[in-house]
């Protein structure tokens, strides 16, 4: 259901952006932070993710559907 206001219409490509989200895991694998990422498909979102991996692995998920693990020494899926 759209909004009657302005401020809550879904611009036209929003709809078609996957909801991805960046796992930054510590050394233990446990999750320092998530961040949000907004990505049409996978490819375009690990890009984005591995942007964030620097001394941390990243780990990326598509809602329930896992991704790809990535780390400083390269991916692993």
């Amino acid at each position: 259901m759209l909004a009657d206001t302005p401020d809550d219409t879904i611009q036209p490509e929003e709809h078609l952006l996957h909801r991805y989200r960046a796992f930054v895991l510590d050394a233990d694998g446990r999750v320092l932070r998530s961040d949000p990422i907004a990505a049409q498909d996978d490819e375009a979102a690990l890009n984005l993710a591995s942007a964030r991996v620097g001394s941390h692995s990243v780990e990326l998920w598509d809602g329930m559907r896992f991704i790809e693990h990535l780390d400083p020494h390269g991916p692993t899926k």
